[in-house]
């Protein structure tokens, strides 16, 4: 074995960990006379042609959660801006300091850290992504300005979350993250949850966005849902399972449909 050769190896080894090497040593025991080399290079092709062979999922990230007063565990109106200000955490109680993180589609966003009772407005700069943004506050919090925010990704979760009984409000324009295809927006609370317009973003097949109230919030899809310019085509899975209602309030063009599994529709201007 040459040296090359061996670095090559041990660099393969350090990215799949110690289940590339027990696959490629199976593998040769049922491939004849096929030398090491010729062996690795088989079963890095059917790793790359697919990753479920080895139980390797897709990158996760971490929870971050909005937290306006840094390591102070007091109320604060949840506030500032989405790209600028350094209010980043993954202390769900709001008691470490705080930074102004990157956030990835691998990530998942929550509004906001500890317990907040005073409402407040957030302001997103140019476009942002995350796997999911998740409501949890008892009061009114608003995503407003920007350019888009795109969601879904390889979070614990991907979609739109409303947990407390606080009125969650995105009024940016959404866009659905062009690799994936089945994401949810969720409210589990007393109070409406509002997402202004949702573009998909594949470029074939469909997105389909289920729509959940488990509680008597509802929610409010009041923009213009479309499928975008990809080639895929967006669709809806209603299913309220409480008295919350799904209310689409403008001339939708998504072409994927709507399916009402169970619970209350309520259309305007479609």
């Amino acid at each position: 074995m040459t040296s090359a050769t061996k670095e090559r190896e041990t660099r393969l080894e350090s990215v799949y960990g110690r289940r590339l090497e027990k696959y490629i040593m199976g593998f040769s025991l049922g491939t004849g006379g096929r030398s090491r080399k010729s062996n690795l290079a088989l079963a890095l092709a059917a790793a790359v042609a697919g990753l479920g062979i080895f139980g390797v999922g897709a990158v996760q990230g971490n929870v971050y959660y909005w937290d306006a007063n840094g390591s102070s565990t007091a109320a604060v109106a949840p506030t500032g801006t989405w790209g600028t200000s350094a209010f980043w955490s993954t202390d769900s109680t709001g008691a470490s300091t705080t930074a102004n993180t990157t956030i990835t589609n691998a990530d998942d966003v929550v509004f906001s850290a500890a317990s907040n009772g005073l409402t407040g407005t957030v302001t997103i700069q140019t476009t942002k992504v995350a796997s999911s943004v998740t409501f949890d506050d008892g009061v009114a919090v608003i995503l407003s300005g920007g350019t888009s925010l795109t969601i879904g990704g390889t979070g614990t979760k991907s979609g739109i979350f409303q947990t407390g009984n606080g009125a969650g409000t995105i009024s940016t324009a959404v866009i659905l993250n062009a690799g994936s295809t089945a994401l949810s927006i969720s409210n589990s609370g007393t109070a409406l949850l509002t997402v202004g317009a949702i573009t998909g973003a594949a470029s074939a097949g469909t997105q389909t966005l289920t729509v959940t109230s488990t509680n008597s919030g509802g929610i409010t899809l009041n923009g213009i849902i479309g499928n975008g310019a990809g080639g895929g085509n967006v669709a809806l899975l209603i299913n309220n399972t409480s008295s919350g209602a799904t209310t689409l309030s403008n001339a939708n063009t998504f072409t994927g449909g709507v399916s009402l599994k169970t619970g209350k529709l309520i259309l305007g201007n479609d």
